[in-house]
C-alpha cells in the first residue's frame, strides 16, 4: 500500500472524533465558548466578590482565544463529520461509514500497534460482507475527502507533483 503524507495525520483526527462521540463541529465550539466563560466566573466567584456577574468583556476575549487554541481541532471534527456524511451519499449498496467506524473509529481510546489497521479490515470486510480491497478503497475515499474538506493535500497521480511544475 502506497502511504500518502497526510494518511496518519487523517487517521488521528478520526480517531479523536470518535473519542468525543462523533459530535458536529458547531456543538463542540459551543461547548468549548461555555466552558471557557464558567470557568472564568468560577475564577472571578473565588477571587472577587462571591456572586457570580454577568460574562465581561475580558470573559468573551477570553473565550475567544480558547476557540482559537482549539481551531484546528475544530476544523478536524467538521471534516470528520462531512466525511462521514459524504461517504454515505457515496456508497449506497453499503454502509461505508460503517466500514470506516469499524476500521478507524473503534478503540479510539487505545493507541494504535503493528497491524491493528489490517486486521481491523479483515474483520470489517467480513462483517460488512465486502472484499478487503474494497474496504481500502473506502478507508482511501474517506481520506481523500476529510483531505478536501480540512484543505489538506494528498500526493495524486491525475496532477504533476510540485517539484516537477516548479524546476
Amino acid at each position: 500500500m502506497k502511504k500518502d503524507s497526510a494518511r496518519d495525520y487523517i487517521i488521528e483526527a478520526f480517531r479523536l472524533y470518535s473519542r468525543l462521540g462523533e459530535p458536529e463541529a458547531e456543538k463542540v465550539r459551543e461547548k468549548i465558548y461555555l466552558y471557557s466563560i464558567t470557568s472564568r466566573r468560577k475564577s472571578e466567584v473565588s477571587s472577587g466578590t462571591g456572586h457570580i456577574s454577568k460574562p465581561t468583556e475580558a470573559a468573551a476575549i477570553n473565550a475567544d482565544k480558547t476557540l482559537r487554541h482549539y481551531r484546528s481541532e475544530l476544523m478536524d471534527i467538521d471534516a470528520a463529520c462531512k466525511t462521514v456524511e459524504a461517504l454515505g451519499k457515496k456508497y449506497r449498496g453499503y454502509d461505508a461509514a460503517q466500514v470506516l467506524r469499524d476500521i478507524y473509529f473503534k478503540n479510539a481510546h487505545l493507541p494504535l500497534k503493528k497491524a491493528d489497521i489490517q486486521s481491523r479490515v479483515t474483520s470489517a470486510s467480513i462483517k460488512n460482507h465486502i472484499s478487503e480491497s474494497t474496504a481500502y478503497r473506502i478507508l482511501k475515499s474517506a481520506r481523500e475527502i476529510f483531505a478536501y474538506h480540512r484543505g489538506l493535500t494528498i500526493p495524486n497521480d491525475a496532477y504533476a507533483s510540485l517539484e516537477e511544475i516548479v524546476s
